[in-house]
């Protein structure tokens, strides 16, 4: 019974941490210029391919990746500093 209870007060707080987490993370993507999250939206969440964003958006593909990845590299500044996005990783 003991061991039922510690079970589900982790997965509870594993759960609280998940959603603190993920509230850090579209704070910081919040912080990002709309051209950065829409490249980022599209290539993390919707997954799709530089050369589909360059059709769509007649851009180069060099371009979408350059933004990506200044959306990346700040995304990692806003975040690097965060005790409990540290404790995630070094958990990891």
């Amino acid at each position: 019974r003991q061991e039922a209870l510690t079970t589900r007060e982790e997965v509870q707080t594993s759960q609280e941490e998940l959603l603190h987490l993920r509230d850090r993370l579209q704070d910081a993507i919040e912080m990002l210029t709309d051209r950065e999250q829409w490249v980022f939206n599209a290539v993390v969440v919707e997954r799709k391919s530089l050369r589909s964003i360059s059709r769509d958006l007649q851009w180069s593909k060099s371009e979408i990746a350059r933004i990506r990845d200044r959306a990346i590299a700040q995304l990692r500044i806003l975040l690097e500093d965060d005790p409990l996005v540290k404790e995630y990783l070094d958990g990891q």
